[in-house]
């Protein structure tokens, strides 16, 4: 279980998360690739290391997040809905879920170091 807060508390934030990133971070997301391919057309080229490593990260997390973060999240609510909050497999799916947003974060964090950083140029 998370640090602080009421398992009450985060079950309505998993709530709140899985509504914004559906309809927010997914919509903003292809705005940002489009503008990233945008971009690259206009200066770079497509064979540098850092355009392909960004490309490659950022369709993993985009992946992670609107194929398992969101569903996933939906799912787990609904079983905390059905079977309290309390449950053991309910905390279990919980724990795996911010683990796994973590990491994605970090994937991301990863990827704006490789955009910001250029290596291969």
């Amino acid at each position: 279980m998370q640090r602080g807060g009421t398992r009450q508390e985060l079950v309505t934030t998993a709530a709140q998360l899985e509504w914004i990133g559906t309809r927010v971070f997914t919509p903003v997301g292809v705005i940002i690739l489009l503008m990233g391919i945008y971009m690259v057309s206009e200066r770079w080229e497509f064979d540098f290391t850092f355009v392909t490593l960004g490309i490659i990260g950022f369709v993993i997390s985009f992946g992670v997040s609107a194929g398992y973060l969101g569903p996933t999240m939906k799912a787990t609510k609904a079983l905390a809905d059905e079977r309290g909050i309390d449950s053991p497999k309910v905390t279990a799916k919980f724990d795996r879920l911010f683990m796994v947003a973590r990491l994605d974060g970090l994937l991301l964090a990863a990827v704006v170091v490789i955009m910001a950083v250029n290596p291969g140029v």
